[in-house]
Parts: structure tokens; sequence; C-alpha cells
């Protein structure tokens, strides 16, 4: 609508979103920020979701698990299960909270951002 130029870097990559229903208050009582990395590089992990950003949908107990995929991943070749998806949330929380999936959508991630905000006197 500004008709602002836009640089649009489309392929960055993709990623998988996991809407979960867990009550994790447990594991953010001392950071309730909204978006928590989760990373565990000591670990085996299926080539679906190396690592997740946690972004808190509605305190305590929704949350989105945004797994990011590895390079080998090939959505075209194989699909996790809701039980690989179901797992590697549990690995994600670390504990046995128990987790309900709500929901599960891929999306690709596109780099958009505005070539000028202004020009002239303000």
């Amino acid at each position: 609508e500004l008709n602002l130029p836009l640089a649009v870097l489309p392929g960055q990559g993709s990623a998988i979103n996991v809407l979960v229903k867990a009550e994790i208050s447990h594991l953010v009582k001392n950071r309730t920020g909204n978006l928590h990395w989760v990373m565990q590089p000591d670990r085996d992990h299926p080539n679906f979701g190396w690592m997740a950003i946690v972004r808190m949908v509605k305190p305590w107990n929704e949350w989105m698990f945004i797994l990011f995929p590895d390079r080998s991943y090939d959505r075209s070749q194989s699909k996790p299960s809701m039980e690989e998806y179901q797992k590697r949330v549990q690995e994600f929380i670390g504990d046995d909270t128990p987790v309900e999936i709500l929901d599960i959508s891929f999306w690709h991630i596109n780099e958009t951002v505005a070539e000028k905000y202004s020009e002239g006197k303000m």
C-alpha cells in the first residue's frame, strides 16, 4: 500500500510449525519471554527438526514449536508421522510433560526488507 521498494530473497529455508497443548510453565518460570531457542547439539536428531524456536501462544499451555530441518531434509521424500513430531517436541521439552499436537504446518522462509523507508524531509 505504501509503494515501498522491497528486496525479496526467497528460499531462505523451510520450517515446520507444530502447535501443541502442553503445560510447561515449570520450564519458563524464570524466563517468561515469548521466544525460546532450543538446541541440543549433544544429541542425535531427526532431519526434520534439528532445532526449534518455542513461542508461547497462550500462557502457559499452548505453544508453537517452530522446527528447523537440516539441509538433508527433503519433504517430498519423507513426511514425519504424528508420533515422530510428538517425540521430537517431547525431546525439546526434556521431561514427560503430556503433549497434545493441535496442528502442523510447513512453510518456506523468505526474507523481505524495504530498500528504503523514507525520502526527502519528513
